[in-house]
């Protein structure tokens, strides 16, 4: 169950797989397969239908875009899905950890 507060922490991320199941863990789809941003849109979806959360903090973005910037590009596409979902969720970007 997702709670009110999500913390999604790409700071650490290394691989694309990571940034993927990094979002995948943080909403609470279970990890055992590999992700494509098409395949986790979904999951998300209706994990979010579910428990909606209120707010979401994103810690370790800018890193990404310095490490994955296609995987960032695609987290950013993710997050604004993320926005039409939730027109009430309050993100929250962290620029410097």
């Amino acid at each position: 169950m997702i709670g009110k507060m999500i913390v999604v922490d790409l700071t650490n991320v290394r691989t694309p797989l990571g940034a993927r199941q990094t979002v995948a863990a943080a909403f609470g789809v279970p990890l055992g397969q590999e992700f494509t941003w098409d395949l986790l849109r979904p999951l998300v979806r209706d994990a979010v239908h579910t428990a909606a959360p209120n707010h979401m903090r994103v810690c370790g973005l800018p890193k990404l875009g310095v490490v994955l910037p296609e995987e960032a590009t695609m987290f950013r596409s993710f997050l604004r899905d993320l926005r039409s979902w939730l027109p009430s969720l309050d993100i929250r970007i962290v620029l410097h950890d």
